[in-house]
């Protein structure tokens, strides 16, 4: 339990508010907190809580109070209400007490200022961090515990005055001035305030302005209180008329002159990866004269900002100004704090805005006003005001979000690129990626000897990613290497928020630890919206407008309110809008999201969000189950692909609290996985009915033929007979549709088999099944696949017919899957009757397959086409049709189909008189448990090319070419293809009869 006095009364535990209703309880407990760890009588009670009105039931009022106190304090733990005559005591851990923590941490400060200056200045900005408000805000009036809140009210200002000094000490007199003055003005009688302004002023080179400020301070005692400054002060006024004005060279920012116009600092690290930014910021800023940087906190926007300035100092005679507003905490201050910066002196009776405008107006000047987003509202009044005042002035401001002003730009600030998913290894290439660059630019400055190897590349590209590119985040990651491995720290970055804290003592505190800058920006939101953040944290990768409603929306906030807060949430730069396509998608950078999931596990609300988050996933993915099948597949595809990360991680999460779940997934999923998803999707199916002990049923027939398809796609034809057969068993009478999906597996595996009649007569059972369950699309789909088994008997023209069959019913359900796998087979059908018309047919295959997002056809069209070539067509262009499917195949994952295209480049090398590769390969395919063999004509076209290499080559040299490809690994022998294929057109084209090529049997349907 945690007691906060330093503003409004507030209990919390654990970081979650305590309610404490009841003016009477509150100011009981005010009283005993003024008096902790001390008893105070049971009269003096009774005196604070009725005063001269107290019934004669006060004791008995009293003793009630005390135990409702009580009770909620026994609820909480970590504090003690106990009865000890005269009265009550509340005995409490002093560091429990905000009020006491700040005065601990006030006197560390001053204890070691003078040796540790930067460090006192980070004590007391964590300990000004705690006020809230007057001290005991509601009761700071009561005579109890006025005293007390006079006392910490005149600590709270001895604390800000400390800070001041302490910042002197580590030479920032320019950079305090205008907070200095500011608190000068609002604290017109404290002398010590007049002591450190004049010495700011005058350390800065200003002290005809250090006068007038004792000046000031000395007409305004004489006028209101009649006396004069102490001797203290004016002694230090008469050292100062005496002392060299120039500060020391060293609290001077580097580069700087006494001659440079503004008060632009130099920076002592390089703007790494921004050279894109710096451009597009300086474009917008030739034509625009109010221009917002904004972005998430640690994303960079002040450092871009003081870049883009440095850029452009030449082009403004006026200088370039930066008024940082980080520290002030009251809006009304802006004004003052800018024209402090600026070294304008307020003149009686004028408002200092306009003061402003008027000495701005005929300067050619840019103004940099860093951090609004806490003081917006004052900050957009005041670049108006400067705007429409002053035609020369150019403002460039960062914030969280935008001021929201009339002509403003807004640009916002990225996180810099990160390595691709599919990043090489190559260091040379990976260390120009932004991201990367800046790791090893500060690696170096943390570690010397640090470079970027094929050693540690993968670890660096690790860690950038895992970091979404936040500048300020790898920054907090380098410097640990100084005391830990790339490794280690990648293995720490799930606990980033705390792990990640800076080193240097000169960072302003809400950039200590990437923990405190995500605090920063989450503080600034209103509750509402700190809900819908927190509930969005639970989803995995990028969303929609419908994904967040379904998530954060409940018996509070409403569907409507929920999308008004998403857009709040991407003007306040915690989230990212991805609006370049339709519908608009966005994006909770992982740093921000475990963040928020932090917030949820503290709360009490992970597990609710996480139920509503399955929920939505079992929604989409049962939902495609039929939007794929119909005309909007390519709309439902995407909308699958979307939410992968998402269905992966609740599919993760119920393998191992509810593996039904799981089951149910990888079933509603089947037509995606088959037709558009990664071939990860089959793993999941595999796990999930690894998991499953529930009833069986059509969702654990569905699950298992998803497993089953991956098994048969990978070779292990055993494996994949065997889980379609416990898909049967889950349903087990005969005419149930639902089995359909179990034997299209095994009709699959029939035909790699080679047993082509069953194939063909179990694709005609599933069709039967299929037009049972109203499963048009199932229907036409294995009618075309049984035609592809008649086509591979060798009947061309019943299979030309079925083709055709199948395709008029693929039209009707204006599935695009259909329709291009009906044209597919048809290709495949008039390969050897109309070759040419069959390439046309397969390219339209191809073409329709991939607009709907199908992941296998256009590469079956495109390993028939590349057969059909290699038989009939110019084999230049055969070469590179081969080349592109092993690609093909080799992306997809699908190793049964990539060894049929290394079949089809066997006979094409021998075109090319390339025997040996040739014979490599052919020994290769041979040897593979994955690849499908050929028989009947197939087979023995196939035996003549065979044996024409094997005549070529002679015993001896074919027999070792084949052996050694045997003995290649299934990468060795891809990467001996590709090189092959790629070099066959230079060499002599051979005229190998027969030319006729078989058909790769890699294509079951």
């Amino acid at each position: 339990m945690e007691f906060a006095v330093l503003g409004p009364l507030a209990m919390t535990h654990a970081g979650v508010s305590v309610p404490l209703t009841g003016g009477r309880r509150r100011r009981l407990l005010a009283a005993l907190l003024v008096n902790a760890n001390a008893v105070v009588p049971a009269d003096r009670l009774i005196d604070i809580l009725w005063g001269a009105d107290a019934p004669d039931t006060a004791p008995r009022n009293l003793h009630n109070q005390v135990w409702r106190l009580r009770a909620a304090l026994e609820d909480s733990g970590g504090a003690a209400l106990v009865t000890e005559p005269p009265g009550y005591l509340l005995r409490v851990e002093p560091s429990a007490i905000d009020a006491v923590r700040f005065e601990a941490a006030l006197s560390d400060a001053a204890a070691e200022r003078l040796a540790r200056p930067e460090r006192a200045v980070e004590r007391l900005t964590t300990a000004l961090q705690l006020w809230r408000g007057p001290a005991y805000a509601e009761f700071a009036d009561e005579e109890f515990c006025r005293y007390e809140a006079i006392r910490l009210a005149e600590l709270r200002l001895v604390a800000v005055e400390e800070r001041f000094a302490a910042g002197m000490d580590l030479g920032r007199y320019a950079e305090l001035v205008g907070e200095l003055d500011a608190f000068a003005v609002e604290h017109p009688l404290r002398e010590r305030a007049t002591e450190l302004l004049m010495t700011a002023l005058h350390r800065s080179g200003r002290q005809a302005d250090a006068t007038e400020v004792y000046l000031r301070f000395r007409r305004h005692l004489v006028e209101h209180l009649g006396v004069e400054p102490s001797p203290a002060l004016r002694r230090h006024h008469e050292h100062l008329l005496r002392a060299d004005p120039v500060p020391p060279a060293a609290s001077w920012p580097a580069g700087a002159t006494r001659e440079q116009v503004g008060n632009l600092r130099s920076e002592l690290s390089e703007l790494v990866g921004r050279a894109a930014d710096v451009e597009a910021a300086r474009r917008t800023l030739a034509r625009a004269r109010v221009v917002t940087l904004t972005g998430t906190g640690g994303v960079g926007k002040t450092r871009l900002a003081t870049g883009v300035a440095a850029a452009l100092r030449a082009d403004f005679p006026h200088g370039v100004w930066v008024c940082e507003l980080a520290a002030v905490r009251d809006g009304w201050l802006v004004p003052d704090v800018l024209a402090t910066t600026l070294g304008v002196r307020e003149s009686r009776g004028a408002d200092v805005t306009d003061g402003l405008v008027d000495f701005l107006r005929s300067r050619r000047a840019l103004l940099v006003v860093d951090n609004c987003e806490h003081v917006l509202d004052a900050a957009a009044g005041l670049v108006t005001a400067l705007a429409r005042g002053c035609p020369e002035l150019t403002v460039l401001v960062t914030s969280r979000e935008p001021l929201g002003i009339e002509g403003e730009h807004v640009l916002p600030v990225r996180p810099l690129a990160v390595p691709p998913p599919a990043a090489g290894q190559d260091p040379a290439l990976v260390a120009r990626i932004p991201s990367v660059e800046l790791f090893t630019d500060r690696a170096r400055a943390a570690l010397p000897t640090f470079a970027l190897g094929e050693h540690n590349v993968a670890a660096v590209v690790e860690i950038c990613r895992g970091l979404d590119g936040l500048p300020l985040a790898i920054e907090l990651a380098a410097t640990r290497l100084r005391s830990m491995s790339l490794d280690e720290i990648g293995d720490r970055l799930e606990r980033r928020l705390e792990f990640l804290h800076s080193p240097r003592r000169t960072r302003e505190a809400r950039h200590s630890t990437l923990g405190a800058v995500v605090a920063w920006s989450y503080d600034l939101l209103s509750p509402r919206e700190q809900a819908v953040f927190d509930a969005l944290s639970v989803l995995v990768g990028s969303f929609t407008l419908d994904d967040a409603v379904a998530v954060a929306a409940d018996e509070e906030l409403g569907p409507a309110e929920v999308v008004d807060v998403v857009t709040d949430l991407v003007h306040k730069s915690m989230l990212v809008a991805d609006t370049d396509r339709a519908p608009t998608r966005y994006t909770v950078l992982e740093t921000l999201r475990i963040f928020g999931r932090e917030r949820l596990t503290r709360t009490g609300r992970l597990e609710a969000l996480l139920g509503r988050h399955t929920a939505l996933c079992l929604a989409v993915a049962e939902g495609s189950a039929s939007g794929l099948v119909g005309p909007d597949e390519a709309a439902w595809a995407e909308r699958v692909t979307g939410l992968l990360d998402d269905l992966r991680g609740a599919h993760t999460r119920a393998l191992a609290a509810e593996p039904e779940i799981a089951v149910r997934l990888s079933a509603a999923l089947l037509r995606f996985t088959s037709t558009h998803g990664p071939s990860e999707l089959y793993g999941w199916a595999d796990r999930a009915v690894g998991a499953a002990s529930g009833s069986p049923g059509p969702r654990l027939a569905a699950a298992l033929a998803v497993a089953a398809a991956g098994a048969a796609r990978s070779g292990d034809l055993v494996a994949a007979t065997d889980l379609a057969r416990r898909g049967l068993d889950a349903v087990p009478v005969r005419d149930d549709p639902a089995r359909r999906f179990p034997l299209w597996v095994l009709a699959r595996v029939a035909s790699f088999e080679d047993r082509l009649a069953d194939a063909a007569h179990l694709y005609a059972v599933v069709a039967e099944l299929a037009g049972r369950a109203g499963d048009d699309q199932c229907a036409a789909y294995v009618t075309a696949s049984g035609a592809l088994q008649h086509a591979y008997l060798g009947a061309t023209a019943h299979a030309v017919s079925v083709a055709r069959r199948a395709k008029k019913l693929a039209m009707a359900t204006r599935n695009p899957t259909a329709i291009a796998w009906a044209d597919c087979v048809l290709g495949v059908a008039l390969r050897d009757s109309d070759p040419e018309r069959a390439l046309a047919i397969l390219e339209r295959a191809n073409e329709v397959g991939r607009a709907c997002g199908n992941a296998y056809i256009p590469g079956a069209a495109l390993s028939a086409s590349a057969a059909v070539t290699t038989r009939h067509d110019d084999p230049y262009r055969a070469a590179r049709l081969v080349l592109e499917t092993i690609g093909y195949w080799s992306r997809q994952n699908h190793r049964v189909q990539r060894w049929g295209v290394l079949r089809t480049a066997v006979i094409l090398l021998t075109r090319f008189g390339d025997d040996v590769a040739a014979a490599t390969l052919h020994g290769a395919v041979t040897a593979s448990g994955a690849a499908v063999r050929p028989t009947g004509v197939d087979a023995e076209l196939l035996e003549a090319a065979v044996a024409g290499i094997a005549e070529r080559l002679g015993t001896e040299r074919f027999a070792a070419a084949t052996a050694h490809g045997a003995a290649l690994p299934e990468e060795d022998v891809v990467a001996l293809a590709r090189v092959a294929v790629d070099r066959a057109p230079a060499g002599r084209l051979h005229v190998v009869r027969p030319l006729r090529q078989p058909l790769p049997r890699s294509l079951p349907g």
